[in-house]
């Protein structure tokens, strides 16, 4: 709504003349099929979008702002103009897609209470299958694309792209992440009492402060480059694992982390992300989950599977496990627990959250 108010204030002839505010696969869908639809995740989420009353209140036309689909919901057919530009030559029928996260759910497999699915990337989303909504300020809560179910979650800001900070201040920009990687390896676990923040662009879940930044906490003499590549990738792991902790704090019982993302593709990232979570690692045998959850929930709509939860199951395989090394357990509680107490420590120097 802040952009379309944006246009309607600053752009008043573009506002007079725009038809429809639609996002990029909305357009889509309306080029594809001539019908306008705004695709809602799941009940829940029209705060993020919007309602009659918003639209009123801000003075915006509610005739600019298309009804609501479901992913999966049948759209309409493509349209004898799309159906000519594409090859096609009979009639074929246009569903509503979904958000990444949430077709990633399923592609991912994560269709039962306790499975949660890591969306590993620039950011990284982490998406709890619960059987009941749970409202805790420092997550958020949304219907599941499996129904009873529902999606509790938790975003951390930066993850792939302070791993992406960092090897660009090592010197490593053209060389292929695997290399930064091998170069962690040679540290070893604990990152010579090294612990790093990865607030660089401010923090989301679990604490929601904007003006939150990163830290190297424990540098000396001795941290080498090795040292400051691993803490890196630690303090991304330990920022999963506090999501992860909060969400235990809620009573929501956790049991395994699916990877998806091109992060995923990384062996050390995997077992690192086992080591310090205490949780079995799995990678799909799909690595594009976002795909494969497109894939899963057309077929469910089409009729092919009784549900999402059942394409799910026989689409989203599991090609790798990586487990915990319990041997590690004692240091990485330990460098958790320093982890999570810079914060507090530090939060008077970053600033309200409020502001």
């Amino acid at each position: 709504l802040p952009k379309a108010l944006w246009i309607k204030n600053q752009e008043p002839r573009l506002y007079e003349e725009t038809r429809f505010f639609l996002s990029a696969p909305e357009y889509l869908l309306y080029a594809l099929t001539g019908e306008a639809r705004t695709v809602l995740p799941a009940p829940g989420f029209e705060r993020w979008y919007w309602t009659g009353e918003l639209l009123d209140r801000a003075g915006l036309d509610r005739a600019k702002f298309p009804p609501f689909a479901a992913p999966g919901e049948l759209i309409g057919t493509l349209s004898p103009q799309a159906a000519a530009f594409l090859g096609f030559s009979r009639p074929i029928k246009v569903l509503a897609g979904g958000p990444d996260f949430f077709v990633a759910i399923l592609g991912s497999g994560a269709v039962r209470p306790g499975r949660a699915c890591d969306r590993g990337g620039t950011s990284e989303g982490i998406n709890l299958c619960t059987e009941n909504q749970i409202t805790d300020s420092r997550l958020m809560s949304y219907g599941h694309p499996v129904k009873p179910f529902w999606n509790l979650s938790g975003i951390i800001s930066t993850s792939g792209k302070a791993i992406a900070w960092i090897r660009d201040i090592l010197g490593m920009t053209a060389l292929p992440y695997s290399a930064f990687y091998e170069l962690a390896s040679r540290s070893e676990p604990g990152a010579g009492g090294v612990v790093f923040l990865p607030y660089l662009a401010g923090e989301r879940a679990p604490h929601w402060n904007p003006h939150a930044r990163g830290v190297f906490q424990g540098l000396n003499l001795s941290t080498g480059r090795a040292e400051l590549a691993r803490a890196v990738a630690e303090g991304v792991c330990f920022a999963i694992r506090d999501v992860i902790t909060v969400m235990k704090e809620t009573g929501a019982p956790v049991e395994d982390l699916r990877v998806t993302g091109g992060p995923g593709e990384s062996a050390f990232l995997n077992q690192l992300k086992a080591d310090i979570t205490g949780l079995p690692v799995l990678l799909p045998a799909c690595p594009e989950a976002e795909l494969l959850g497109l894939a899963a929930l057309a077929a469910a709509s089409l009729g092919k599977y009784a549900g999402p939860e059942e394409a799910a199951g026989v689409l989203a395989g599991i090609r790798e496990t990586r487990r915990p090394q319990s041997a590690l357990d004692p240091l990485y509680q330990d460098r958790f627990e320093k982890y999570r107490e810079l914060y507090p420590l530090l939060k008077p120097q970053f600033g309200d959250p409020a502001v």
